[in-house]
């Protein structure tokens, strides 16, 4: 009975995970609209890396971050924000728009919640940034994984900039903004109201009995993903900013793809 516990377990992580990969390398936008300021339209640029390992309900794990400033000018007033706003759990695969009781906890070193922010004064042109938000769980934390959507707030040449990730938007207005009426994929960031699209990523909460093949294979999945993105980008037109965006093996633009029921905690249309 415990083997195939474990067995099931580790097929449902996988296929987490596998899902994860599979919407990276066919659904990321191979277009753009028009760009509301001076920013790279490709958001991610901002993101160096994301890392969340897994743990089980009870441990403790941390979103570790690099951001960068890939823009040739200062910005200031930067704010950077990671909040918890969906759940897929396991088993059963049930997606909810809002965490479910005694969910996980982020914090900032100072308060704890379903989200925290990091901010710094200035960010001078070029410059790596780095920090991490601690991540609880409970004995009662439901086992699944749970979608972190992501914004980073700044100033440059006196204009307030916003980018966020796809969990900030509802189903509708993300897909009137990312596909075109012939289906050819886009990025309209106007229609949005954002300077860009930020990664986001996922916490993963497991039961008892994970093991070191189960670790691998999770850390494996987030490698592939970013890999695929990789090749992606690389065979397509690439941002206009002409930057990269550094390593992405740890996020995945949209945690959970269009395979939600219903949205989120988001913004309406």
């Amino acid at each position: 009975m415990a083997g195939r516990s474990l067995r099931g377990t580790t097929l449902g992580t996988a296929g987490v995970f596998l899902t994860v990969l599979l919407l990276l390398v066919t659904v990321l936008p191979t277009g753009a609209g028009r760009s509301l300021g001076a920013l790279p339209e490709d958001g991610a640029a901002f993101v160096v890396s994301f890392s969340l390992p897994p743990t089980t309900a009870g441990g403790r794990t941390a979103l570790t971050f690099v951001l960068q400033n890939p823009l040739s000018i200062p910005v200031t007033h930067v704010t950077f924000t990671a909040e918890i706003y969906a759940f897929n759990a396991f088993p059963g695969n049930a997606t909810s728009p809002q965490p479910p009781p005694n969910a996980p906890l982020i914090g900032n070193g100072s308060t704890t919640g379903s989200s925290a922010s990091q901010s710094w004064a200035a960010w001078p042109a070029g410059s790596r940034w780095s920090g991490s938000f601690p991540v609880t769980s409970s004995a009662a934390t439901p086992v699944g994984t749970y979608a972190i959507r992501t914004r980073l707030i700044l100033v440059d040449n006196g204009s307030t900039d916003r980018l966020e990730s796809r969990g900030w938007f509802s189903a509708a207005l993300w897909a009137s903004a990312t596909e075109t009426s012939n289906g050819t994929a886009t990025l309209n960031l106007s229609r949005l109201g954002v300077e860009g699209v930020l990664p986001e990523t996922a916490a993963q909460i497991v039961g008892p009995g994970l093991n070191g093949l189960l670790v691998g294979l999770v850390v494996a999945a987030f490698v592939l993903a970013g890999v695929g993105a990789f090749l992606y980008f690389r065979r397509g037109p690439g941002s206009r900013s002409g930057m990269e965006a550094g390593s992405a093996a740890n996020h995945a633009p949209r945690a959970f793809g269009t395979k939600r029921r219903r949205d989120g905690d988001s913004r309406s249309n």
